[in-house]
C-alpha cells in the first residue's frame, strides 16, 4: 500500500477534481481504459469497487505499492493539464509532481510509523514534530528532533546491554557501542550486514554536524528538501532495523522494542 498522507490526498483532490464522485473529465470507461494504460490496473476489481470513480482512485492509492501510485499520479497530473492548461492547475501540478518524486524515491514516512513505535517515550514530542515536518513536505525542519530521538533511542539501547555512556557522548560513539554487541549476541548473521551496519557509525557521526549547523538546531542555513528526505528516511530505515535486531533475551527488547527499557 502507498503511505500518500493526508495532506498531498487533499492536494491531488484538488487537481484531480474528485468532489462528487468524479475525476477529471473521465467516464467509467475512458476512467477504466486510462487505468489500463497507465499501470495495468482495473478500478473495477474488487480491491478498488468502492463506486464513483473518486473512490475507486481512493482505493487504488491505498491498496497499491508506491511505485505504482507515483506512475499513475504523473499520468493523471498530465491528463489534468490537457483538460484545464490554467496557471492554477500548472501551479497543482507542480505540487503533484513533488509527491510523485517522493513515492518514487521512497520516503521516510512508512519508516517513521515503525521508528515512532520504538523511541523512548519521552521522546514522543519530538517524534510527533519530526513526523509533523515530514507530512507537510518541510523534512528539514525536522532534522534536529530526529536527532534527539536518535540519541535517546541509542542510550536506552546502551542501558540495556548495561553499557556505561557519558551524556555528551556523540551519535557514532553509540551507534558503535550497540553494533558490537549485536556482534557479540548474535544478532547480526552475515558478514555484509555488519559491514553496512559499521559503516553508519561514521554516517551518525556526520549526524552530529548537519544536527548542529545544517539544522533548526541553531541560527543555521538549512539543508534542501530533497536532501532533508533522504537523511531522514535512511536514519529511520537503520534505527529501524536494529530494533528488529535486537536479541529478543535482552531485557530492552522482549518484543522488539525497548518498551521494557522505558
Amino acid at each position: 500500500m502507498s503511505d500518500l498522507t493526508s495532506l498531498e490526498k487533499r492536494t491531488l483532490e484538488r487537481l484531480f477534481q474528485m468532489a462528487g464522485g468524479y475525476v477529471l473529465d473521465f467516464s467509467n470507461r475512458t476512467f477504466t481504459d486510462f487505468l489500463l494504460d497507465s499501470v495495468g490496473i482495473d478500478p473495477d476489481d474488487a480491491r478498488f469497487n468502492g463506486g464513483s470513480k473518486a473512490n475507486r482512485l481512493r482505493a487504488v492509492w491505498k491498496e497499491l505499492p508506491n511505485n505504482v501510485v507515483a506512475k499513475l499520479i504523473g499520468d493523471l497530473a498530465a491528463h489534468a493539464t490537457e483538460v484545464n492548461p490554467s496557471p492554477t492547475t500548472a501551479a497543482e501540478v507542480l505540487k503533484a509532481r513533488d509527491i510523485q518524486k517522493r513515492l518514487a524515491a521512497g520516503p521516510p514516512v512508512v519508516a517513521l510509523e515503525v521508528l515512532s513505535t520504538i523511541v523512548p517515550d519521552d521522546f514522543d514530542a519530538h517524534m510527533t514534530a519530526v513526523r509533523a515536518a515530514v507530512e507537510q513536505g518541510k523534512a528539514e525542519e525536522g532534522i534536529d528532533r530526529l536527532h534527539t530521538c536518535c540519541v535517546g533511542y541509542l542510550r536506552r539501547a546502551c542501558d540495556a546491554f548495561s553499557l556505561t555512556t557519558d551524556k555528551k557522548e556523540p551519535l557514532g560513539s553509540l551507534l558503535g557501542k550497540v553494533i558490537k554487541q549485536l556482534k557479540i549476541t548474535g544478532a547480526i548473521q552475515s558478514e555484509m550486514a555488519e559491514h553496512i551496519l559499521k559503516s553508519n557509525i561514521s554516517v551518525f557521526e556526520r549526524f552530529d554536524y548537519v544536527r548542529n549547523h545544517q539544522s533548526l538546531a541553531h541560527d543555521n542555513t538549512l539543508l534542501s528538501k530533497s536532501e532533508a528526505e533522504y537523511i531522514v528516511s535512511h536514519v529511520a530505515n537503520l534505527v529501524s532495523f536494529i530494533d528488529s535486531a535486537l536479541p529478543p533475551s535482552t531485557t530492552a527488547a522482549p518484543s522488539s522494542s525497548f518498551s521494557a527499557a522505558r
